[in-house]
């Protein structure tokens, strides 16, 4: 459903998880603040979270987040509504996109080149970087990419 009360739903369905999760990981390591990164869904949510809650999270690393591109151009824009207002609320934010990434394509979040995703970062002084597809299919599948390993050969060093 891409109406706005069905995607908020989703949104304040997911963010008591991401509480939980916050909450274990603070008490198992015994510390205040956290670095929160993720990818898609999980970008947006950590962005989304670190912007409610300022005093838990430190910063947040934000791989090609959007919560529904399908819906972005039927919805009047709820991903990008809830970004800029969260990039506003907190200034510590990485944002990386890659190149060719389906999600943001015309007939979905419609910021093929990432224009929008850039400016509104820019507005709100925060970090925006776009990467190659790194050979992938899609660019929204490059932040899952791993280096092939040949019986043990690979160089993690290089």
């Amino acid at each position: 459903m891409c109406d706005r009360r069905s995607l908020d739903a989703e949104v304040a369905d997911a963010y008591p998880q991401m509480q939980q999760v916050v909450e274990q990981v603070r008490q198992r390591y015994s510390t205040d603040k956290l670095i929160l990164m993720g990818h898609s869904r999980g970008g947006f949510l950590s962005t989304y979270f670190a912007a409610r809650n300022p005093d838990l999270v430190l910063a947040v690393v934000n791989l090609a987040g959007v919560w529904s591109a399908f819906c972005e151009t039927k919805n009047g824009g709820f991903s990008r509504a809830v970004l800029d207002d969260a990039a506003g609320r907190f200034k510590n934010n990485y944002w990386a996109y890659f190149e060719n990434d389906s999600y943001f394509a015309a007939d979905r979040f419609n910021d093929a080149n990432y224009d929008w995703l850039a400016r509104t970062a820019v507005k709100h002084g925060i970090v925006f970087k776009k990467y190659p597809q790194n050979g992938m299919p899609d660019g929204h599948s490059t932040p899952t990419w791993k280096p092939e390993t040949r019986s043990g050969s690979a160089n993690l060093n290089r």
